[in-house]
């Protein structure tokens, strides 16, 4: 039976949205496949079709939330949870993945235990770059128990400016392989006022081939993407070995077709290059299909301490190889298991930076310090001669 196309989709008022076949495909019930166009003109009162929101209980959002500094980052913490109620005001399903490390007396703060796979706790003492691996291990957990259909990943310290934003992303994952859920990033500071705007680099790419800023803007790789789940499957799992960060940065590359050039991400080609694999498989899959929805997404400050930059400068230098560096477990989480990279994100962690500024500071004092005791009579008897000879001309 043909795919029957529904109209254009206008998110201001809520459109027929056709039940689902095996396929995943949309499409309308129709009693008799031989004459569809008495449906189409709805003569037939055996045909019948859904609203997009009764597909809502099917579309989840994900939210992971770890800390490097707990007690350092409160506010992070508290938009984390005005977003979670957000979310669920709009009637979607919200997985709250929440990880902490025990070594740094961290407790959970924003999850309840056994409320899987709404509420995920986790235990980790890695110090690199995790939220899209944290993303498979829900989804994964959503997958056992939960019948799903769209997810998407969001930080959750943000507003969209269209409230309709959910309903037109269903549509357009039905549509397109990849969807950016902004076309613009209003960066807010403390005081809610507005620090800058960036493009979307899906709404970039597709009004240009080369993505360059112009007239001051720049672009913005993730922050709220969604994929239906049979994408997802065909794709095999977001990139997340990334652990420098930059896995959005990759995500949106493969979502665009190969001609699109994105100078920033020459600075890092080697750290690139090892994820090329992903890459080339998700572009076969995504094809260029891609989208970005009109409104934009408001961005709330909040503390932040993961030295993206210094990362991805650090490990672009580095033998780092995900197959020998990198294991999965069962539950897809991941560690680190090279002692050598995970010496160089230790070190990369501000209070570590700060100690070893600190200490490198105390060591020259102290040299400084012995340096004076040894030699303390000669200067002792260059100030005596001095003032003496000051007392001479007096």
């Amino acid at each position: 039976m043909d795919r029957i196309l529904f109209r254009d989709y206008d998110p201001v008022r809520t459109k027929e949205f056709p039940i689902r076949y095996n396929t995943s495909k949309l499409g309308t019930k129709i009693h008799d496949p031989s004459n569809p166009f008495l449906c189409r003109l709805k003569l037939d009162s055996r045909c019948y079709s859904y609203e997009v929101a009764e597909y809502v209980d099917k579309f989840w959002i994900i939210a992971p939330i770890y800390a490097y500094y707990q007690s350092l980052q409160p506010v992070m913490y508290r938009h984390h949870l005005n977003f979670k109620a957000y979310m669920e005001s709009f009637g979607l399903k919200f997985c709250n993945l929440e990880a902490i490390r025990p070594e740094k007396n961290q407790k959970y703060l924003v999850t309840k235990p056994g409320n899987e796979p709404f509420d995920i706790q986790l235990e980790t003492s890695e110090e690199f770059y995790q939220r899209e691996n944290y993303l498979n291990v829900a989804i994964k957990m959503i997958n056992k128990t939960q019948d799903w259909e769209y997810v998407a990943w969001i930080d959750a310290h943000q507003i969209f400016e269209d409230n309709y934003w959910w309903e037109a992303a269903i549509v357009n994952m039905e549509k397109y392989a990849s969807v950016q859920l902004f076309h613009r990033i209003v960066r807010w500071n403390y005081h809610n006022q507005t620090e800058r705007i960036w493009l979307g680099a899906i709404y970039k790419s597709l009004l240009t081939s080369k993505l360059r800023d112009v007239a001051g803007e720049s672009f913005y790789y993730g922050n709220a993407m969604s994929i239906s789940r049979d994408f997802y499957h065909q794709i095999g799992y977001i990139l997340d070995t990334c652990i420098a960060s930059c896995c959005d940065c990759l995500y949106v590359l493969a979502a665009m077709d190969e001609k699109t050039e994105i100078p920033p991400l020459a600075r890092w080609s080697a750290y690139v290059q090892r994820f090329t694999p992903w890459i080339k498989n998700a572009q076969k899959v995504f094809k260029g299909k891609r989208v970005t929805q009109r409104g934009d997404l408001l961005h709330m400050e909040h503390e932040s301490f993961f030295s993206y930059y210094e990362a991805l400068d650090v490990l672009n230098n580095t033998d780092f190889d995900v197959e020998r560096d990198l294991v999965r477990a069962e539950d897809g989480k991941i560690s680190i298991k090279n002692e050598t990279i995970k010496e160089v994100f230790h070190r990369l962690q501000p209070i570590e930076k700060i100690t070893r500024i600190v200490m490198k500071w105390v060591f020259v004092g102290v040299i400084v310090l012995v340096v004076l005791y040894i030699t303390r009579d000669r200067w002792f008897y260059n100030l005596r001669k001095l003032f003496h000879k000051k007392e001479l001309k007096d």
